[in-house]
């Protein structure tokens, strides 16, 4: 019997309970505050005189360590309202809590204390229906609204989570084991989709991400913001600093709403599977049902990887690495959409290698997850839906279908006489190995001594290296921000020496220049900063092959580096920060070329 340990949901109720309290205590800050406000600007002005005007601070110690200090303001002060005398002590609508955001508790009691020294009088609102309530500030003050909301969302967002575990978990728990003891055998049966055949598109689930990321850096940038822009003495510098958080929120609104819009307009978007399984060692089949109006006029991409998410550690110390096993994509022309009624559908095959793994979720903290992702430019927000798709070995799967032989081809299926299926292994066409060169922005020239030669330009990858450059600057700008907030210059140092090491390890994508000829005289590489590296010739005779190896991984993506090998066991570095198949691509083009020469 397979079965996860849920815990006690009654010591989950009872935490969540804390939890949620304390996040129903901030809404209710939050809207009782809001609701004073509102009453108060009924409350009628008359002239107020300040009797006495104090501010304290505190400063709580906790474990021998002292904390930042926090302030409170009391003050007494004498009105008249229909001739009737009256004492008044409340200041804000806030009472007298302390804290420790912005100036505001010093300011007003700076101008308290000055109006009671010159024995002017003061404004003070006054409830025409109970005299005896008064107040001297009822404007709101944003910072701790925002303080409210943040604490509502992250105390009492995790006790509802918290809560939706303890109920919900323990039934969904039963109804997988359920099923899983129906089908033991057959684990692509184990989820409903699955089961159905009809997946939909869960991107949903990151929009909810990137919006709760965006509020959380909003609202902190904001108070950021404010409590600079409140500051007595605020630095030019600081005050850049805080525009500079609050910018990068702006784009992640910006982000959120794209993200939003597509998810929207491309809600109903689904993958009906041909067969339950997509099979290691054989094919996913399947087809993508979208309604007619929202059809690309232009060719789609449709992606299919293998994620490994890993989990190490616990609490603050656990950190998630996101590896990409395997990836593959292909093209698809507008020409192969099909129409029924009023929905299209476009279809999707793959072949997958055996020797990859199974789709696995048993362990959470060890995942593998295989998908489908479909992207194509289109008017307005571009088309892009994802999938998780059940991928298993079952009793159609081939060994022979291996990752080298996909890597290095495609497998085409042929059907004799006898209505027999068979599978060989094909290369890719000139089209397909011009079409991956392109993707990788890689150029195919011919060369004045009649070869050819495949040149990686500078900057490749614009939008990496856009990105690269635009977090370079942040730094840079907080680092003068830094010095000019006569910060300690350990920091800055620190920072620019982090900033010096991205530099130079980015710089075969901000200006590496890569070249390889082949010509009737053998092979030459070079390629490094602004193509100034150094130079090798390699004889057709000690030429020993092409390898490419995967050493890092940007974007969940694998990028691999072509190597030139020689007899004698040495290795040049010809291409980096290529994907597995734009790497393939370059081999059988540079291969191709060789054997021209070598006939």
């Amino acid at each position: 019997m397979i079965q996860k340990n849920t815990d006690n949901p009654k010591a989950l109720i009872l935490f969540a309970s804390i939890f949620a309290s304390m996040g129903i205590g901030a809404l209710g800050m939050f809207i009782w505050t809001l609701a004073t406000w509102s009453a108060m600007q009924s409350w009628q002005e008359v002239p107020a005189y300040i009797q006495k005007a104090d501010l304290s601070g505190h400063r709580s110690i906790e474990a021998g360590r002292r904390h930042s200090k926090t302030y409170s303001v009391k003050a007494q002060y004498t009105y008249q309202w229909e001739g009737k005398s009256y004492i008044g002590e409340k200041v804000s609508i806030h009472g007298s809590i302390s804290d420790n955001i912005g100036s505001f508790k010093k300011r007003i009691h700076e101008e308290m204390e000055g109006y009671r020294k010159r024995n002017e009088a003061f404004r003070c609102y006054v409830n025409p229906k109970d005299p005896t309530q008064s107040v001297l500030y009822r404007n709101l003050r944003i910072e701790l609204l925002i303080l409210f909301l943040l604490f509502f969302l992250m105390f009492g967002g995790a006790g509802g989570g918290i809560f939706a575990f303890a109920f919900y978990n323990p039934q969904n728990e039963q109804k997988k084991t359920a099923v899983q003891q129906q089908y033991p055998d057959e684990p692509w049966l184990w989820k409903k989709e699955w089961r159905e055949g009809v997946i939909h598109s869960h991107r949903k689930i990151m929009v909810g991400v990137v919006f709760l990321f965006a509020f959380f850096w909003n609202s902190i940038s904001a108070l950021l913001l404010f409590t600079i822009l409140d500051a007595e003495k605020g630095a030019s510098a600081a005050i850049l600093l805080g525009f500079v958080f609050q910018g990068i929120g702006v784009v992640l609104i910006i982000v959120f709403l794209y993200l939003f819009l597509q998810w929207w307009k491309f809600r109903n978007v689904k993958f009906q599977m041909t067969s339950v399984s997509g099979v290691l060692g054989g094919k996913l089949c399947g087809s993508i049902h979208m309604p007619t109006h929202l059809l690309p006029q232009e060719e789609m991409v449709v992606i299919l990887d293998c994620v490994q998410r890993v989990t190490t550690g616990s609490g603050k110390a656990s950190s998630t690495t996101l590896t990409t096993l395997w990836k593959t994509e292909k093209k698809i022309s507008p020409k192969e959409f099909s129409q029924q009624g009023r929905t299209a559908a476009i279809p999707v095959e793959f072949y997958i290698p055996y020797n990859q793994p199974a789709s696995r979720d048993s362990n959470p903290n060890n995942t593998i997850t295989w998908s489908i992702h479909a992207k194509a430019p289109m008017p307005g927000v571009d088309l892009s839906v994802s999938f998780e798709v059940p991928v298993f070995k079952t009793p159609e799967s081939d060994m022979a279908i291996s990752t080298a032989v996909l890597d290095q081809g495609r497998v085409v299926t042929a059907v004799d006489m006898n209505g027999r299926k068979t599978s060989c292994y094909e290369p890719m066409d000139e089209t397909e190995t011009g079409d991956a060169l392109r993707h990788a922005g890689l150029k195919l020239k011919p060369t004045p001594s009649g070869g050819i030669a495949i040149i990686s330009p500078i900057l490749r990858r614009p939008r990496r290296a856009a990105s690269l450059l635009f977090s370079m600057l942040i730094g840079v700008g907080i680092i003068i921000a830094m010095q000019a907030a006569d910060a300690p210059l350990f920091f800055s140092i620190v920072l620019g020496f982090i900033l010096l090491v991205m530099l130079l390890l980015s710089s075969d994508v901000l200006v590496g220049i890569h070249r390889v000829i082949v010509d009737k005289e053998g092979i030459q590489a070079q390629g490094g900063p602004f193509g100034l590296g150094a130079s090798h010739h390699v004889p057709f005779d000690v030429f020993a092959g092409f390898v490419k190896n995967s050493n890092s991984q940007v974007n969940q993506t694998k990028l691999y580096t072509v190597i030139l090998r020689k007899r004698d066991g040495k290795r040049i570095k010809a291409f980096k920060s290529l994907e597995r198949r734009e790497a393939q691509a370059v081999i059988d083009a540079l291969n191709t070329a060789i054997a021209d020469y070598k006939e």
